[in-house]
């Protein structure tokens, strides 16, 4: 979120578009950071960190989508 802050405040102070940017350095961070508690010289540790990464994104979408469509279907009836 910090990195996410701070791009937005780059933003908003040069008005140039910089979302995606932000948005790879962001995956990129968190990449190295699960990286980390793997081996740290091996390629296949940072590897593992990007599909535990998009596996906790993909999971946690398909929860708050279904969480939607559930509260949807209950205030229906």
């Amino acid at each position: 979120m910090l990195i996410l802050a701070a791009f937005a405040l780059i933003e908003g102070l040069t008005h140039k578009n910089v979302l995606m940017i932000s948005g790879v350095t962001g995956i990129l961070y968190c990449v190295w950071a699960i990286g980390q508690f793997f081996d740290k010289r091996k390629v296949i540790s940072y590897v593992k960190a990007l599909f535990a990464y998009l596996l906790g994104t993909i999971t946690l979408l398909i929860l708050a989508i279904f969480t939607g469509i559930l509260i949807d279907v209950i205030s229906k009836h």
